[in-house]
Protein backbone atom coordinates (compact mmCIF):
# COMPACT_ATOMS: atom_id res chain seq x y z
CA UNK A 1 0.00 0.00 0.00
CA UNK A 2 1.82 2.99 -1.11
CA UNK A 3 1.40 6.09 1.01
CA UNK A 4 -0.68 8.49 -0.76
CA UNK A 5 -3.36 5.33 -0.68
CA UNK A 6 -2.88 5.01 3.00
CA UNK A 7 -3.89 8.79 3.85
CA UNK A 8 -6.61 8.34 1.58
CA UNK A 9 -7.74 5.11 3.38
CA UNK A 10 -7.45 7.31 6.58
CA UNK A 11 -9.42 9.78 5.65
CA UNK A 12 -12.23 8.42 3.73
CA UNK A 13 -12.91 6.00 7.31
CA UNK A 14 -11.65 8.58 10.18
CA UNK A 15 -11.06 12.14 10.77
CA UNK A 16 -7.94 14.56 11.13
CA UNK A 17 -7.58 16.98 14.40
CA UNK A 18 -11.47 16.55 15.12
CA UNK A 19 -12.17 17.28 11.34
CA UNK A 20 -14.10 15.21 8.82
CA UNK A 21 -13.41 15.53 5.03
CA UNK A 22 -16.77 16.30 3.12
CA UNK A 23 -17.80 17.27 -0.60
CA UNK A 24 -19.28 20.58 -1.28
CA UNK A 25 -22.40 18.90 -3.85
CA UNK A 26 -22.87 21.90 -5.10
CA UNK A 27 -18.85 22.16 -6.19
CA UNK A 28 -19.00 23.53 -9.83
CA UNK A 29 -16.15 22.48 -11.77
CA UNK A 30 -16.40 24.67 -14.80
CA UNK A 31 -17.08 27.80 -12.89
CA UNK A 32 -14.34 27.07 -10.08
CA UNK A 33 -10.08 27.61 -9.96
CA UNK A 34 -7.76 24.97 -11.48
CA UNK A 35 -6.71 23.92 -8.50
CA UNK A 36 -9.80 23.78 -6.43
CA UNK A 37 -11.55 20.17 -5.97
CA UNK A 38 -14.88 20.60 -3.96
CA UNK A 39 -13.58 18.46 -1.18
CA UNK A 40 -13.09 20.11 2.56
CA UNK A 41 -12.90 19.68 6.26
CA UNK A 42 -15.68 20.40 8.65
CA UNK A 43 -15.62 20.31 12.27
CA UNK A 44 -16.78 16.95 13.42
CA UNK A 45 -19.52 18.84 15.26
CA UNK A 46 -21.01 21.42 12.45
CA UNK A 47 -24.49 21.19 11.59
CA UNK A 48 -25.35 18.72 9.08
CA UNK A 49 -26.15 20.32 5.67
CA UNK A 50 -27.25 18.15 2.23
CA UNK A 51 -24.56 20.05 0.52
CA UNK A 52 -22.10 18.66 2.33
CA UNK A 53 -21.61 14.94 1.74
CA UNK A 54 -19.04 13.15 4.97
CA UNK A 55 -16.82 11.20 2.84
CA UNK A 56 -16.75 8.41 5.86
CA UNK A 57 -20.11 8.05 5.30
CA UNK A 58 -19.96 7.29 1.35
CA UNK A 59 -16.88 5.12 2.06
CA UNK A 60 -18.94 2.78 3.97
CA UNK A 61 -22.02 2.38 1.84
CA UNK A 62 -23.59 -0.68 -0.32
CA UNK A 63 -22.83 -0.87 -4.27
CA UNK A 64 -26.55 -1.36 -4.68
CA UNK A 65 -29.44 0.64 -6.82
CA UNK A 66 -31.31 1.42 -3.51
CA UNK A 67 -28.58 2.68 -1.67
CA UNK A 68 -28.06 5.39 -4.18
CA UNK A 69 -31.61 6.40 -4.73
CA UNK A 70 -31.96 6.98 -0.48
CA UNK A 71 -28.77 8.89 -0.65
CA UNK A 72 -29.50 11.09 -3.82
CA UNK A 73 -33.24 11.71 -2.12
CA UNK A 74 -31.09 12.72 1.31
CA UNK A 75 -28.97 15.05 -0.65
CA UNK A 76 -31.14 16.95 -3.66
CA UNK A 77 -32.65 19.22 -0.82
CA UNK A 78 -29.47 20.97 -1.40
CA UNK A 79 -30.14 21.98 -4.98
CA UNK A 80 -33.67 23.43 -3.96
CA UNK A 81 -35.85 24.35 -6.99
CA UNK A 82 -33.31 24.99 -9.18
CA UNK A 83 -32.78 22.81 -11.89
CA UNK A 84 -29.32 23.54 -12.65
CA UNK A 85 -28.66 23.07 -8.90
CA UNK A 86 -30.22 20.05 -9.31
CA UNK A 87 -28.25 18.50 -12.26
CA UNK A 88 -25.04 19.84 -10.35
CA UNK A 89 -25.73 17.83 -7.48
CA UNK A 90 -26.65 14.60 -9.13
CA UNK A 91 -23.79 14.79 -11.69
CA UNK A 92 -21.16 15.31 -8.33
CA UNK A 93 -22.99 12.16 -6.48
CA UNK A 94 -22.64 10.24 -9.75
CA UNK A 95 -19.31 10.85 -9.99
CA UNK A 96 -18.82 9.98 -6.36
CA UNK A 97 -19.94 6.96 -6.56
CA UNK A 98 -18.15 5.50 -8.93
CA UNK A 99 -15.24 6.49 -7.68
CA UNK A 100 -15.26 5.11 -4.17
CA UNK A 101 -18.88 3.07 -3.85
CA UNK A 102 -19.17 1.38 -7.15
CA UNK A 103 -17.35 -1.93 -7.46
CA UNK A 104 -17.18 -2.19 -10.72
CA UNK A 105 -15.18 1.03 -11.44
CA UNK A 106 -11.46 0.41 -10.34
CA UNK A 107 -9.75 4.10 -9.35
CA UNK A 108 -7.33 2.97 -7.17
CA UNK A 109 -4.68 0.91 -7.94
CA UNK A 110 -3.71 -3.11 -6.41
CA UNK A 111 -2.34 -5.51 -6.16
CA UNK A 112 -4.46 -8.97 -5.32
CA UNK A 113 -3.16 -11.71 -2.91
CA UNK A 114 -4.07 -15.47 -3.65
CA UNK A 115 -5.33 -17.30 -1.02
CA UNK A 116 -7.50 -20.39 0.22
CA UNK A 117 -9.36 -19.02 2.79
CA UNK A 118 -10.02 -14.96 4.32
CA UNK A 119 -7.54 -15.69 6.72
CA UNK A 120 -4.35 -16.01 5.07
CA UNK A 121 -5.62 -12.40 3.01
CA UNK A 122 -6.46 -10.58 6.35
CA UNK A 123 -2.40 -11.30 7.66
CA UNK A 124 -1.23 -9.29 5.10
CA UNK A 125 -3.12 -6.41 6.57
CA UNK A 126 -1.95 -7.72 9.83
CA UNK A 127 1.78 -7.39 9.24
CA UNK A 128 3.86 -4.28 9.55
CA UNK A 129 2.83 -1.54 7.59
CA UNK A 130 4.31 0.91 5.50
CA UNK A 131 5.72 2.91 8.61
CA UNK A 132 7.12 -0.16 10.49
CA UNK A 133 4.67 -0.25 13.04
CA UNK A 134 1.83 -3.10 13.76
CA UNK A 135 -1.54 -2.60 14.29
CA UNK A 136 -2.92 -3.78 18.02
CA UNK A 137 -5.96 -6.08 18.47
CA UNK A 138 -7.61 -3.58 19.56
CA UNK A 139 -7.09 -1.31 16.32
CA UNK A 140 -7.92 -4.21 14.16
CA UNK A 141 -10.92 -4.50 16.54
CA UNK A 142 -12.36 -0.88 16.09
CA UNK A 143 -11.48 -1.12 11.96
CA UNK A 144 -13.84 -4.07 11.67
CA UNK A 145 -16.76 -2.23 13.65
CA UNK A 146 -15.94 0.97 12.22
CA UNK A 147 -16.23 -1.23 8.14
CA UNK A 148 -20.20 -1.42 9.73
CA UNK A 149 -20.54 1.42 11.18
CA UNK A 150 -18.03 4.42 9.79
CA UNK A 151 -19.03 7.15 13.07
CA UNK A 152 -18.41 4.36 15.60
CA UNK A 153 -14.81 6.23 16.52
CA UNK A 154 -15.82 9.82 16.47
CA UNK A 155 -19.04 8.62 19.05
CA UNK A 156 -16.07 6.87 21.50
CA UNK A 157 -14.01 10.20 21.43
CA UNK A 158 -17.52 12.35 22.12
CA UNK A 159 -18.23 9.83 25.09
CA UNK A 160 -14.47 10.01 26.10
CA UNK A 161 -14.77 13.78 26.62
CA UNK A 162 -18.29 13.78 28.11
CA UNK A 163 -16.62 12.09 30.62
CA UNK A 164 -13.89 14.14 31.17
CA UNK A 165 -16.05 17.14 31.11
CA UNK A 166 -18.11 15.83 34.18
CA UNK A 167 -15.42 14.95 36.02
CA UNK A 168 -11.91 16.08 35.08
CA UNK A 169 -10.64 12.86 34.57
CA UNK A 170 -9.40 11.70 31.10
CA UNK A 171 -10.62 8.22 30.09
CA UNK A 172 -9.22 7.45 26.87
CA UNK A 173 -11.57 6.42 23.96
CA UNK A 174 -9.34 3.24 24.14
CA UNK A 175 -10.07 2.57 26.97
CA UNK A 176 -13.98 3.05 26.66
CA UNK A 177 -14.06 0.07 23.71
CA UNK A 178 -11.86 -2.10 26.27
CA UNK A 179 -14.93 -1.89 28.43
CA UNK A 180 -17.22 -2.34 25.90
CA UNK A 181 -15.24 -5.55 25.18
CA UNK A 182 -15.70 -6.40 28.59
CA UNK A 183 -19.45 -6.19 28.23
CA UNK A 184 -19.70 -7.89 25.13
CA UNK A 185 -17.19 -10.79 25.17
CA UNK A 186 -16.97 -10.89 29.02
CA UNK A 187 -13.75 -10.92 29.25
CA UNK A 188 -10.56 -7.35 28.61
CA UNK A 189 -8.15 -9.50 26.77
CA UNK A 190 -9.29 -8.50 22.87
CA UNK A 191 -8.68 -10.88 20.31
CA UNK A 192 -9.46 -10.01 16.86
CA UNK A 193 -10.27 -12.98 15.54
CA UNK A 194 -12.81 -14.00 18.10
CA UNK A 195 -14.81 -11.35 16.98
CA UNK A 196 -17.92 -12.16 15.10
CA UNK A 197 -20.79 -10.15 13.51
CA UNK A 198 -22.42 -10.64 15.70
CA UNK A 199 -20.25 -9.00 18.48
CA UNK A 200 -20.42 -5.79 15.97
CA UNK A 201 -23.89 -5.32 16.83
CA UNK A 202 -23.39 -5.89 20.61
CA UNK A 203 -20.81 -3.39 20.53
CA UNK A 204 -23.11 -0.46 18.79
CA UNK A 205 -26.08 -1.33 21.30
CA UNK A 206 -23.69 -1.06 24.25
CA UNK A 207 -22.54 2.43 22.90
CA UNK A 208 -25.54 3.89 21.85
CA UNK A 209 -27.74 2.78 24.92
CA UNK A 210 -25.74 1.61 27.93
CA UNK A 211 -22.75 4.17 28.19
CA UNK A 212 -24.62 6.25 31.21
CA UNK A 213 -23.38 3.76 33.66
CA UNK A 214 -19.79 4.54 32.47
CA UNK A 215 -20.00 8.37 32.83
CA UNK A 216 -22.09 8.03 36.30
CA UNK A 217 -19.26 6.00 37.52
CA UNK A 218 -16.76 8.85 37.04
CA UNK A 219 -18.98 12.30 37.37
CA UNK A 220 -21.18 10.66 40.78
CA UNK A 221 -18.70 8.55 41.86
CA UNK A 222 -14.97 9.13 42.05
CA UNK A 223 -15.95 12.72 41.24
CA UNK A 224 -19.07 13.28 42.88
CA UNK A 225 -18.52 10.96 46.15
CA UNK A 226 -14.43 10.74 46.45
CA UNK A 227 -13.50 14.00 44.81
CA UNK A 228 -11.10 12.55 42.25
CA UNK A 229 -10.63 15.00 39.51
CA UNK A 230 -7.29 13.66 37.35
CA UNK A 231 -6.35 10.56 36.19
CA UNK A 232 -3.51 10.02 38.47
CA UNK A 233 -4.95 10.11 41.49
CA UNK A 234 -6.24 6.42 40.27
CA UNK A 235 -2.88 4.11 39.60
CA UNK A 236 -4.57 1.34 38.65
CA UNK A 237 -7.78 1.94 35.97
CA UNK A 238 -8.17 -1.47 35.22
CA UNK A 239 -9.78 -2.45 38.32
CA UNK A 240 -12.67 0.28 37.78
CA UNK A 241 -13.90 -1.59 35.36
CA UNK A 242 -15.69 -4.23 37.82
CA UNK A 243 -17.56 -1.40 39.14
CA UNK A 244 -18.99 0.43 35.95
CA UNK A 245 -19.60 -3.43 34.24
CA UNK A 246 -22.01 -3.88 38.12
CA UNK A 247 -23.88 -0.46 37.62
CA UNK A 248 -24.28 -1.47 33.30
CA UNK A 249 -25.63 -4.32 34.22
CA UNK A 250 -27.76 -3.01 37.62
CA UNK A 251 -29.18 -0.42 35.28
CA UNK A 252 -30.39 -3.48 32.50
CA UNK A 253 -32.13 -5.20 34.55
CA UNK A 254 -34.32 -2.38 35.72
CA UNK A 255 -32.34 -1.70 39.14
CA UNK A 256 -31.59 1.83 40.15
CA UNK A 257 -27.54 2.68 39.19
CA UNK A 258 -27.24 5.93 39.93
CA UNK A 259 -24.81 6.50 42.61
CA UNK A 260 -26.39 8.96 44.58
CA UNK A 261 -29.90 6.79 44.66
CA UNK A 262 -28.13 3.67 46.33
CA UNK A 263 -28.38 3.01 49.62
CA UNK A 264 -25.67 3.17 52.32
CA UNK A 265 -24.62 -0.48 52.65
CA UNK A 266 -24.46 -0.34 48.81
CA UNK A 267 -22.11 2.28 48.80
CA UNK A 268 -20.02 0.54 51.55
CA UNK A 269 -19.16 -2.86 49.52
CA UNK A 270 -18.47 -0.41 46.21
CA UNK A 271 -15.99 1.90 48.61
CA UNK A 272 -14.78 -1.46 49.73
CA UNK A 273 -14.09 -3.26 46.47
CA UNK A 274 -12.43 0.12 45.46
CA UNK A 275 -10.18 0.62 47.85
CA UNK A 276 -8.93 -2.97 48.26
CA UNK A 277 -8.56 -2.79 44.28
CA UNK A 278 -5.99 0.38 44.56
CA UNK A 279 -3.96 -0.64 47.42
CA UNK A 280 -3.69 -4.58 46.40
CA UNK A 281 -3.08 -3.80 42.90
CA UNK A 282 -6.00 -5.81 41.34
CA UNK A 283 -4.83 -4.71 38.06
CA UNK A 284 -4.22 -7.75 36.10
CA UNK A 285 -6.06 -9.36 33.40
CA UNK A 286 -7.61 -12.40 35.06
CA UNK A 287 -8.58 -10.20 38.62
CA UNK A 288 -10.49 -7.82 36.55
CA UNK A 289 -12.11 -10.42 34.57
CA UNK A 290 -12.72 -12.69 37.23
CA UNK A 291 -14.03 -9.59 39.47
CA UNK A 292 -16.55 -8.53 36.22
CA UNK A 293 -18.08 -11.54 36.41
CA UNK A 294 -18.73 -11.77 40.12
CA UNK A 295 -20.08 -8.01 39.81
CA UNK A 296 -22.29 -8.90 36.39
CA UNK A 297 -23.18 -12.11 37.87
CA UNK A 298 -24.56 -10.50 41.32
CA UNK A 299 -26.18 -7.32 39.30
CA UNK A 300 -28.15 -9.56 36.72
CA UNK A 301 -29.39 -12.08 39.86
CA UNK A 302 -31.31 -11.67 42.84
CA UNK A 303 -28.65 -10.34 45.36
CA UNK A 304 -27.84 -7.35 43.35
CA UNK A 305 -25.32 -5.69 45.96
CA UNK A 306 -21.55 -5.03 44.69
CA UNK A 307 -20.46 -8.77 45.90
CA UNK A 308 -17.64 -7.50 47.75
CA UNK A 309 -16.93 -10.52 49.46
CA UNK A 310 -16.27 -12.35 46.30
CA UNK A 311 -12.74 -10.52 46.11
CA UNK A 312 -11.09 -10.95 49.28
Amino acid sequence: MTKSSQIWSGLLRNYLNDRVLHFDLLFDQDASEADETGFLFRDTDAASEPRYLRMTELSCLRCNESEYIALEDRVLPAAGNDQRRRLLVRRNLKALWDIFVDTNHKSIAYFSVRADTPAEVNEVFRRLNTGGVALTQLELVLGKIKAVYSDYEERLWALSEKIENASGIKFSSTSVLQFFHLLAKDTIRIDESRLEKADIQTFESILRNEAEPLVELFSGYLRGLLNVNHASIVPRWLAILPLAAYLTIRKRHGHEWRIRALSAPELQLIHQYFLLSQFCDWNTQTMVNAFAREAMASAEGGHVSFPAAATT
